[in-house]
Formats: C-alpha cells, structure tokens, sequence
C-alpha cells in the first residue's frame, strides 16, 4: 500500500511492486488464518502427547513408589496386629486348667486376627473358682482393646473379697456396670457377659448374666440338661443417666462329674445361612460323651465346628466356649 502512495504511473515501477506486494501480503495472511488454525489443533496435540508420555513415565515411578509405601505399611500394620493377637491371646488362661478337683477345657477362634471374645477363670480364694465369658461388640482392633479394659475390671485383687466373704458375681457386674459409665465409651459399645463363681466345697455355683444373648448349658452325669437361666441381668453399655439395672444371681447345686458349657454367639451364628452348631447339637454332644473324658468331649464339639467351617469357608464371628467339669 506504501508503494502505490509512490507511483505516478499505473504502468511504472511502484505500481508494478504494489501488485506484488499486495500477493505476497495475501499469501502470508491467507497463512496465519487458514494454515496456521489448521496446524495449530495438531501441534497442540503432538504437544500434549509428548507431556502425557512424560508423565506417563513419572506416574510410573510414583505408582511405584507409592506401592512399595503401602506394602511396607501393610507389612508393618500386620505385625503390629500380630503383636496385638498374641498380646490379647496372652491374657487368656491355659486351654485345660486342673484346679481343686474341677476341670476346664476351652477354644478360642477368633473371626480376624483380634478377637472380641473373651474369658477367663481363676481362683478367688481356697474354696471358690470364678469364671466369666464375654462377647465385646464388633470385632478387629476396638473391640481387643474393650477386652483388655473388660478383663482389667473383672479381675482387680481388691474386687475379690469383700469384708469376709467372696463378691458375688450380681455385685461384680453391677461394679463393672458403673466402671464403664464412668470410661469415655462410644455409645454404640457394649459388652455382654456371663459371670459364675464355684465353691468347691458346697457345690453351689452362683451366676449372673449381663445381658447375655446366649445361655449356659448344664448336662448332669446321669444325662438330665438344665440351662443357667435363673439370674437377671442388663448389657455392660453406656447407659446410667437413663437407666439402672439391677443385676439378681441365680444358683445350681452341681455334683461330682456334672459339666456345664459356657460361650459366646459365635458358636450359633450364621455361617452363609447355615447355623454353626445348634443348641440341640451341642446338648446331644454333651450327653452322648458325658462318661468320656473332657478333652474327648471337646475334641468331638471342635470337630462338628471344623466340619461346618469347611462347607462354608469363612467364619463370620468369634467362637469361644470352655467346658467346666465339677
């Protein structure tokens, strides 16, 4: 446009370049719109592919890295929950107990590595055994820790004798009742335990169910079956500003060679839809092997269990029981 301010003749020199000019300006135009937005998509896109391909390559190592983070803490949180089963396994008694005549045989198999069952037995004196078990909401880690506190508060040396006689078994529950209003629990837990104290000179057994949703099952030598069903009792929860129980003992004269079985739900829980051992299995159990040895009476109950778990393959709740011979 310049160069046809100068020409003076449409037949000169400045004319001429003006019409050359004004080609080039057309092609280099025609350029950046047309070609350029043509191009423009695919170089983008040549670009972005080289970026992905880079972070393709990084996100590899850090998929890697992050991998081997997890594995290592995986690693680690297995062995720390494997301290914690053999810590919690620790504070149960020895599987068969021989104590002032009587005879105990227990198993405990726990859904997950920590269980929520537990139980215990001991002496309280020269002539009385206590015994309780218990079954803690939930399982896995929460539920290990309530047992730890739970078998803290059941067996403290100053809750045995009270004055000159043995605490009974309602005043226990009603003392572990108000311990644990007193912890900062979550509401929604809650412990449901059974209590029973021996003495082995009279026979009588005391108990006191704390909610229990699963009874003691009494089958006498001579085959007759009873079951532990005379005490009252309320859940082991956080409930005292709205309610306060009262826990009543129930009691049974038992006689030499007279076996009563203890446990948890888990022993008749579902197991896809399939009941583990109903209760009518384990009376006839009981009763069939009430003139064989405990440990046979046992071997027989573990393998009913043993049958069921393989048919159905996982076992959805703890199983915890022991057997008490007088």
């Amino acid at each position: 446009d310049f160069t046809f301010t100068l020409y003076r003749d449409v037949y000169d020199t400045y004319n001429h370049l003006g019409h050359i000019f004004n080609i080039v300006s057309a092609y280099f135009i025609l350029k950046s719109i047309f070609s350029y937005n043509l191009d423009y998509p695919y170089n983008e896109l040549s670009k972005a592919k080289k970026r992905i391909s880079k972070y393709a390559d990084t996100l590899e190592k850090i998929v890697e890295h992050r991998t081997s983070e997890l594995q290592s803490n995986n690693r680690k949180m297995m062995k720390d929950l494997e301290y914690a089963r053999r810590i919690q396994q620790a504070l149960l008694p020895p599987k068969f107990i021989n104590i002032y005549n009587t005879k105990f045989i227990s198993e405990y198999i726990p859904c997950e590595k920590l269980s929520g069952d537990f139980y215990n037995i001991y002496a309280l004196d020269e002539d009385n055994l206590a015994m309780y078990i218990a079954d803690v909401s939930g399982h896995g880690v929460s539920a290990a820790v309530m047992t730890v506190f739970a078998d803290k508060i059941m067996k403290p040396a100053d809750l045995f004798i009270s004055s000159d006689k043995v605490v009974s078994p309602s005043e226990k529950l009603m003392s572990f009742y108000k311990e644990f209003n007193r912890a900062n629990f979550p509401d929604e837990m809650h412990i449901v335990i059974f209590e029973a104290v021996y003495n082995i000179w009279s026979g009588t057994m005391s108990y006191c169910s704390g909610g229990m949703n699963v009874l003691p099952i009494l089958v006498r030598k001579n085959g007759d079956m009873e079951f532990l069903d005379k005490s009252t009792g309320f859940p082991i929860c956080n409930f005292e500003d709205f309610y306060s129980p009262k826990y009543e003992n129930g009691y049974v004269k038992l006689n030499s060679g007279d076996r009563v079985i203890f446990y948890t739900d888990g022993l008749l829980d579902h197991l896809k839809d399939n009941l583990l051992l109903k209760k009518e299995a384990i009376i006839n159990i009981m009763k069939e092997n009430k003139n064989n040895d405990i440990k046979i009476l046992n071997e027989k109950i573990l393998s009913e269990i043993i049958k069921t778990t393989e048919l159905n393959s996982v076992i959805e709740d703890d199983i915890t029981y022991f057997i008490f011979e007088a």
